[in-house]
Formats: C-alpha cells, sequence, structure tokens
C-alpha cells in the first residue's frame, strides 16, 4: 500500500493527530500497568468469575471446592464471594519446600543438639 504524501500545509493536523493517538496509547498502557503491575487490594471481594479467572480454574471445580468446605468463602443473598486475602493465605498454606529449604532445616535441626 502506498504511503499517502502530506502537504506542507497538512502537517501542523498529522502532527496534531500523532500526538492524540500517543496520548491514547499512553493512557491504555498505564491502565494495563495499574491492572498487571498494582499490588491488589487484600480486601478485595471476588466473584466466582474472577476466582477462576486468577486460578485459572473452571466454575465447577470452585463450585466443588466450596461444597467441600475446601476454599473459604463468604454467602450473601444466594452470592458467593472469597476475600482475595483468604484465597491467597490457603494457597500458601499449601506450599511445598523446595529441597534446599528441607537441607537447611536438617542442618539447623542437627546443630540445635
Amino acid at each position: 500500500m502506498p504511503e499517502s504524501q502530506i502537504t506542507f500545509n497538512e502537517v501542523p493536523g498529522a502532527i496534531t493527530e500523532l500526538l492524540q493517538q500517543q496520548a491514547r496509547i499512553e493512557q491504555k498502557f498505564d491502565q494495563l500497568l495499574l491492572k498487571f503491575f498494582a499490588p491488589p487490594d487484600q480486601n478485595e471481594l471476588l466473584t466466582v468469575e474472577q476466582v477462576c479467572e486468577l486460578f485459572d480454574v473452571s466454575k465447577p471445580t470452585v463450585y466443588a471446592k466450596i461444597a467441600a468446605n475446601e476454599w473459604p468463602y463468604l454467602k450473601r443473598a444466594k452470592r458467593v464471594y472469597f476475600l482475595r486475602a483468604d484465597l491467597m493465605d490457603y494457597m500458601k498454606a499449601g506450599r511445598r519446600k523446595t529441597t534446599s529449604e528441607l537441607q537447611a532445616e536438617t542442618v539447623s535441626f542437627n546443630q540445635s543438639k
């Protein structure tokens, strides 16, 4: 596709349009930065759909965890919510130690005897 030629008289308008496009791109970029890099509000209430997205699980999986009382949840007016902090604490509690962490604990335990 051939490039269109801008005349000298069209330069100010073209620059204005480029600056407006740049401002829109910067605004979108700032929104993405906030979405992905801002620390999440630990008291944030999450819906089932948001939990599905957060942990990459299906709705039936979430409801199965609720039915088995495996995940902490809140229920109001037939709706289920989750506190982000509660879910993160639950997930962290299942963390397995690395081999180096276990070795360090073993050394520390043996030295304390």
